[in-house]
């Protein structure tokens, strides 16, 4: 195990891949990855919540990137990335509205935050489970 770092950068809220039919909200969560081997940049988290998440409690389904499949649990990553992205619905950070990203279109706002989080790491090449 080595420790890193994962650097929160910018939410996209609501955002809609073109040709997709999902009804569900989905925001895109941009960050870093920083370790010991050095700096993976432009990562990012689809979040989904289910009908009403605000108010049950649900957990947001978060998508993991390839790029830290085997190094870092699920679990984890996944409350990290829900923090920030309820972090984001509040009146902090800078907003812009309206503005599109290549292959999606934004419905809302993209609010920019810098966050940094501690996280335990696999090895590259230990194998998963230890």
């Amino acid at each position: 195990m080595s420790l890193g770092n994962l650097i929160f950068r910018a939410v996209l809220q609501n955002v809609r891949d073109a040709g997709t039919d999902d009804e569900r909200p989905v925001s895109r969560v941009y960050f870093d990855l920083v370790t010991p081997e050095g700096i993976t940049r432009g990562l990012f988290s689809d979040v989904k919540l289910s009908p009403g998440a605000e108010f049950s409690g649900d957990p947001a389904e978060v998508s993991m990137p390839k790029a830290l499949a085997g190094r870092l649990g699920y679990e984890p990553f996944r409350k990290h990335v829900e923090s920030v992205y309820w972090q984001s619905l509040r009146p902090t950070g800078r907003i812009q509205s309206g503005n599109e990203a290549k292959g999606s279109l934004t419905k809302d706002n993209i609010v920019y935050l810098h966050r940094v989080v501690n996280v335990e790491l696999s090895e590259p090449d230990e194998p998963k489970g230890r």
